[in-house]
């Protein structure tokens, strides 16, 4: 079972929260079964739309491969007429399509499973049972590799090869067994704070826990703005989950 601690984001234009391009969700109940993130990516086109639709595909279908994208590539599209598209044809927007990460975890009860999907930079931390020590960070485990260009997921078909290619599809996904995460923390973030609490555990500070203290969404708002300032956190959207993970 995974029970919902925390959750808040801040934008990267704090005077625009409505511009943030950071989008999770779970499937509405407590404890939940399924829950996503995914950040979408400013230079490509209609991000936020595109990181809904990807979370709320997950929620419905946590099988994420070809078909699975094809259905939300169809929805995504559905969701503009021609002439918008042949307007950002002019500046080639639609050319590009759009892009974002997706970080999907789904318990499965019967199989006493935690499958976890990710594509691209938002990172998950498995933290153990005390919640002094990190066991294990998924896709990622180092901060170096955020300075690397990410796999995102894709809105056009044409560019679905490079995610479900056979040396790339059996990268992005995890399972663990419920009995070694019982009592289990689980920390889900969007790059910029994924990349920050990798260097903290690199560094052994112990900034990191500082995540695990988090209350109100103002209380995220402060340490990212003063982060921000200490040119210690990049400026761009931020997300921060916080999840307990129990076995049923």
């Amino acid at each position: 079972m995974i029970t919902l601690r925390f959750h808040a984001s801040v934008a990267k234009d704090p005077d625009h929260p409505e511009w943030n391009e950071d989008y999770f969700a779970s499937d509405g109940e407590s404890p939940t079964k399924k829950c996503a993130l995914s950040d979408g990516a400013s230079v490509s086109f209609s991000p936020q739309t595109w990181a809904r639709r990807l979370v709320h595909n997950y929620l419905e279908n946590t099988t994420v491969d070809r078909k699975w994208l094809l259905s939300a590539q169809a929805a995504l599209d559905a969701q503009y007429d021609r002439s918008t598209f042949d307007l950002l044809d002019d500046i080639g927007v639609s050319e590009q399509g759009s892009f974002a990460s997706l970080l999907g975890l789904s318990s499965d009860d019967e199989e006493r499973t935690l499958l976890v999907t990710a594509i691209g930079d938002s990172v998950l931390a498995i933290l153990d049972p005390t919640a002094e020590a990190v066991l294990q960070t998924f896709p990622y485990t180092t901060s170096a590799q955020f300075q690397e260009s990410p796999l995102l997921v894709p809105s056009l078909p044409r560019h679905n090869s490079s995610v479900f290619s056979d040396e790339v599809a059996h990268q992005f996904t995890l399972i663990k067994r419920a009995e070694e995460l019982s009592g289990c923390t689980l920390v889900l973030m969007t790059d910029a704070i994924g990349a920050w609490f990798l260097k903290s555990v690199e560094e052994q500070d112990g900034n990191w826990k500082r995540l695990l203290g988090m209350r109100t969404p103002d209380a995220l708002h402060q340490f990212v703005t003063l982060e921000r300032e200490a040119h210690r956190l990049r400026i761009d959207d931020t997300t921060l989950v916080v999840l307990d993970y129990a076995i049923s």
